[in-house]
This record gives structure tokens, sequence and C-alpha cells, in this order.
């Protein structure tokens, strides 16, 4: 009761949902666009995947959907999402922009110049980090691994982590026992 009459905590809730609202109008943030993608997924598939995270300059948030062909998601015995495998297809182009060319392979930085546009598949895999620590300084010793592998020769590109898990996984509705959801596009 004394904190919903306190004008310090009425201008800091203000000031939070401004961000908030902010964060998710930013067109660079893709909600819009992630939310609508995952809606449909729902509908039709009864599960959807979406990465809720930051922009790769961490000054924004980003939204991704994933679609389910390309992740695989494990729960833990409660049926809550605690790890996701995902694959990627990449052009050389964008793999070196993320990466840098140096932490390709020595096979894809030798065609690099001359197959820029050339897709590579890249395995991202999110997963608990039984030794990570929330107060860890480095990103690679957080509670949540985050690595990224160059498929075909089988290279780390990338290794990092989360604090949390960074995937939303919702279901539209389940079955005893069922991880994935069941959808209304099931049904038709």
């Amino acid at each position: 009761e004394e904190a919903d009459n306190s004008d310090e905590a009425k201008q800091w809730l203000a000031e939070a949902a401004e961000i908030t609202r902010e964060q998710l109008e930013n067109p660079r943030a893709r909600f819009r666009q992630a939310m609508g993608e995952a809606d449909q997924d729902l509908v039709v598939f009864g599960s959807a995947v979406v990465f809720i995270g930051e922009g790769r300059n961490l000054n924004h948030l980003l939204f991704q959907s994933v679609h389910l062909k390309d992740a695989c998601v494990f729960f833990d015995d409660e049926g809550n999402p605690r790890g996701l495998y995902r694959t990627r297809r990449f052009t050389i182009r964008q793999a070196i922009e993320r990466f840098g060319r140096n932490r390709l392979s020595k096979a894809v930085q030798e065609r690099a110049d001359k197959e820029p546009d050339e897709k590579i598949e890249i395995l991202h895999a999110v997963t608990p980090r039984g030794e990570g620590r929330s107060d860890a300084m480095l990103s690679r010793n957080l509670p949540y691994a985050d690595v990224w592998v160059e498929c075909e020769a089988k290279h780390l590109l990338s290794e990092g982590g989360f604090h949390e898990f960074p995937f939303a996984v919702p279901r539209w509705d389940t079955s005893s026992g069922e991880d994935y959801g069941r959808s209304p596009g099931m049904i038709a």
C-alpha cells in the first residue's frame, strides 16, 4: 500500500513502461514481425519458438521467430524448455559479418572470395551449463552455453553464454506427457 502511494515508485514505473514501449516499437527489435510469425506457428503447428535477447550491437532488443523445422527444443521434467539446438543457413558473407573471417574454417575462408553468397549450415546450441554461474565475468562461464559450430567442418565458430534461457516456447495445448503442442490447424 505504501509503495502504491509513493510518487517515486509511480515515476519509476512510468519510466520503465516508457522504456519498454520504446524498445518493443523499435523496428530493429522486430517484435511485431516475430510475434506474428509465432502466432501463425502456434495456430498451425501448436508450438512456436521465439528468441528474445539483444541485437549484436547491444543497444536494442531483438525478437526472432525460429521455424520448428530448424529447431529441436528439449524440456526439463516439469515441461519447461531448458535448451535448444537449431540449424541456420548463412551465406559465407553473412558468416564473415557475424563471426569474422578468421573464425571460419580454412575451407570456407578459401571459398569466401570466389563464392561469398554460397550457403553454409551452422549449428546453434543453447544448453544449460552445469558449472555456469550467474555472477560470471566471462560469457563462456554463464549458466547457459551459447555455441555456434560450422556443421560440415565441425569447426567451433563462437562460444558465449546467457544468464537465462533466451527462447520462449509457447504451446497452444498439450496432452499429458507431451512437450510439443497441438493446434487448431491439426484438428482442421
